[in-house]
């Protein structure tokens, strides 16, 4: 039940953060289950190769869940 409100409360924080950071980028017209929810849940085994996803494990264990998800997020939108 917990995860499940740490999930719609990433999901909100990394919307704001988009707006703040990319303000031409338009995500309302696309399903967060397709690209966020995805992210979070699987903590980016579905999006990057296991040897990138264990960096981006790496990097969570030093920055933390809160801040270190909607970072590498951000971070992930930004390169592409």
């Amino acid at each position: 039940c917990h995860y499940i409100h740490l999930n719609f409360f990433l999901t909100k924080l990394i919307h704001c953060l988009i707006r703040k950071k990319f303000p031409k980028l338009k995500v309302k017209y696309v399903n967060d289950s397709l690209w966020i929810s995805k992210m979070i849940l699987s903590l980016f085994i579905y999006v990057f190769k296991i040897d990138d996803c264990i960096r981006c494990w790496d990097y969570l264990m030093v920055r933390g869940m809160i801040r270190g998800i909607p970072e590498l997020i951000l971070g992930f939108i930004d390169v592409t």
